[in-house]
Formats: structure tokens, C-alpha cells, sequence
């Protein structure tokens, strides 16, 4: 199972395409969200929303993909074979796509791995499609449908 733990308060530009992607994937994927925090100070920001991503990842153990813009990009054969090697192993994969500010080290002994999408700054929605579709394609490659070509 794949799940997103997205930090977004609209994806109202991407939503159907979003959905589209949930609904082929609603068997293997699971995506929450919250909604950035309200606080004044980037330390109050940071704490608020850390302290629901801490539980998350607390719960049980994961393998955690934490999205990063400076982190390793994979082509999308190698994302699927990432993706199965995780899988195979009987590992619940959890992808991260966090806010603004950087992850704290509480965070980050959690993550074992980061990935970027691209060089460039996308808004958080936009990502979440990007990576969606990314993980439909991966899937259309180890059933053999024809949609990666």
C-alpha cells in the first residue's frame, strides 16, 4: 500500500485530475491531508504541522519517501522499480509532500529516502499529480497496460 501525506489547503486547479488518478488507484493508495497552520511565527509553523506528520509516522514503521527539490530524480522505469523493490518487501510505502519549511530532525530520522520531481518549484498540488500519476504509471508498467510508452 502507498500512502500520501499531503500539506495543502486547496488542490482546487488539479482536483479532477487528482481524483481521476485516486479513483484508478483506490485499491493501493491512500492520501490524507492537512491544511497548512495558521500560526504567526515559522517556528509555531513549523511545530504545529510536524506535530501531526510525528504521529503519522509514529504509528507503525514505513518505509518514508520524503519529496525534496534537491534530492536524487529518478526516471519513471527507475521510480517503478524503487516502487516494487519497497513493495515486494511487504513495506508500506509513505510519501511525503511537506510545506514551505524544511523538515526538523524529529522528521527526518523517519525518512529514508528523498526524491525530487523535477529541478523546478512546483505548488503542492501540482505535485501531488505529478507523483499520482508517476505511481498510475508504475502500475501500468508491472501490469503491462498500455499506457507507459
Amino acid at each position: 500500500m502507498i500512502y500520501i501525506y499531503a500539506l495543502s489547503d486547496s488542490n482546487k486547479h488539479f482536483q479532477t485530475a487528482i481524483d481521476e488518478y485516486i479513483k484508478r488507484l483506490w485499491k493501493s493508495i491512500t492520501l490524507k491531508y492537512i491544511k497548512p497552520s495558521k500560526k504567526n511565527t515559522k517556528n509555531e509553523i513549523i511545530a504545529d504541522e510536524e506535530k501531526k506528520l510525528l504521529k503519522e509516522l509514529s504509528q507503525r514503521k514505513w518505509y518514508t519517501v520524503l519529496l525534496d527539490i534537491w534530492a536524487k530524480q529518478f526516471k519513471t522505469e527507475d521510480f517503478h522499480s524503487f516502487v516494487e523493490t519497497q513493495l515486494q518487501q511487504s513495506v508500506d510505502i509513505y510519501i511525503i509532500i511537506w510545506g514551505i519549511f524544511w523538515v526538523s530532525e524529529s522528521i527526518e530520522k523517519y525518512v529514508d529516502t528523498k526524491i525530487s520531481l523535477s529541478d523546478m518549484t512546483f505548488p503542492h498540488s501540482m505535485a501531488l499529480l505529478m507523483i499520482l500519476e508517476q505511481i498510475y504509471r508504475s502500475y501500468t508498467i508491472k501490469v503491462w497496460k498500455k499506457y507507459h510508452h
